[in-house]
């Protein structure tokens, strides 16, 4: 590994800056019958940059991998790699952590000197990494990098190729079962049950029962003005269950809520299900739906995914906290107008930080209370 100006390295994704970088080898296996194809995306990456690395080399390992005679040990390699985060070298990383480490110390930067020693020792214990972390606790830095969540998504493809395995197994016994001829002694047996015990046919005048199963789209299609109370009902049951389970996830991805709005004020444009929402009790919970639908998307209107404001919040806090520190020494040093102006970028971003935390506040309300309208409008509609 050959780092030629460490104040330039960073995520090769991403570009954060973290405790979490690391040198690793990403394995995929492609095999075409005769032949196998190993390749490895190399490179610097974050934590989570790299558990992503690591699931798409899985995947394309487990669908591709298998096919030839070399295939099934390279593949099986290659997953138990990207399982554990991808090839890494130990002593590679160590060196470049280390050498962060000491990047941010000659700095002045001991809580970011701090965590890339722990993470170098971490790494790989030396005793050059114990002499530059008693150096940083006498200093009485000892932060350390939280350990990241990302490891458990590189299981995610082995997770789902097992199920469609299994899936796939089931089908084909299944099949095989249902494709096995009778035996002479089955089908005198069958032959054998008595006339009252076979199914008499229904009578043609017997009543249709009506289908109320399917998707809200495929009960939406066959809603008519003439449609029976029971079907209408049970297409804004299906509607609306379908809204509830997708709110938070389309809100934490920073998705709006406009076509679900719309939606739900359609159901009273609708005559049959207009009917199904007439009684007093549907028509109130209803009306404060759709009331809380209007409220939602008047504060809210999408934006970012909330995992990336979460990260940048918490970057951001950081930095400000090293600018206000450098601010705060410049005071003290009697360089007054370098501590005016970093004390206004500290205001600054503050603002920001305060916005960013008003943004997920209004996600949490805009989740809780549509989902609780969606939960009372649901228990008023019934057959």
């Amino acid at each position: 590994m050959n780092v030629d100006d460490l104040s330039n390295v960073c995520c090769q994704s991403c570009e954060i800056y973290d405790a979490s970088l690391r040198c690793s080898s990403h394995p995929s296996v492609i095999s075409l019958i005769v032949t196998s194809n190993q390749s490895s995306h190399v490179g610097i990456f974050c934590a989570r940059c790299r558990a992503i690395e690591s699931a798409k080399a899985m995947a394309i390992s487990l669908l591709a991998g298998w096919w030839s005679l070399q295939g099934p040990a390279l593949t099986i390699a290659a997953v138990r790699a990207n399982a554990q985060g991808g090839e890494q070298s130990a002593s590679a990383n160590a060196q470049l952590l280390r050498g962060l480490a000491r990047l941010q110390f000659d700095k002045g930067n001991p809580e970011f000197a701090s965590m890339f020693a722990r993470a170098a020792h971490a790494v790989q214990p030396q005793r050059e990494n114990t002499r530059l972390l008693d150096e940083l606790n006498r200093k009485g830095q000892r932060a350390t990098a939280p350990e990241s969540m990302w490891r458990l998504v590189p299981f995610a493809p082995l997770v789902l190729f097992v199920f469609l395995v299994g899936f796939i197994g089931v089908r084909v016994v299944s099949r095989i079962h249902s494709a096995t001829p009778e035996t002479p002694a089955q089908q005198i047996a069958a032959a054998a049950v008595p006339a009252a015990h076979m199914p008499t046919p229904s009578p043609a005048s017997a009543p249709v029962r009506e289908d109320l199963n399917g998707t809200a789209d495929d009960l939406e299609k066959r809603l008519t003005p003439d449609s029976s109370p029971r079907l209408a009902k049970a297409y804004i049951r299906a509607r609306l269950s379908e809204m509830r389970g997708q709110i938070a996830p389309r809100v934490r991805h920073g998705d709006d809520l406009l076509a679900m709005e719309m939606k739900i004020r359609a159901m009273n444009e609708q005559p049959a299900t207009a009917a199904a929402l007439g009684p007093p009790g549907a028509r109130t919970a209803y009306d404060h739906l759709t009331e809380t639908m209007a409220e939602a998307t008047r504060y809210y209107h999408g934006g970012a995914a909330v995992e990336t404001i979460e990260r940048t919040l918490g970057e951001s806090l950081d930095t400000t906290a090293i600018i206000a520190y450098v601010a705060i020494d410049n005071e003290v040093r009697g360089n007054t107008s370098r501590a005016d102006a970093l004390g206004n970028v500290v205001d600054q971003r503050m603002e920001g930080m305060v916005e960013m935390k008003r943004d997920l506040y209004i996600r949490a309300a805009v989740i809780s209370t549509t989902t609780k309208a969606i939960d009372e409008c649901l228990k008023s509609v019934r057959d």
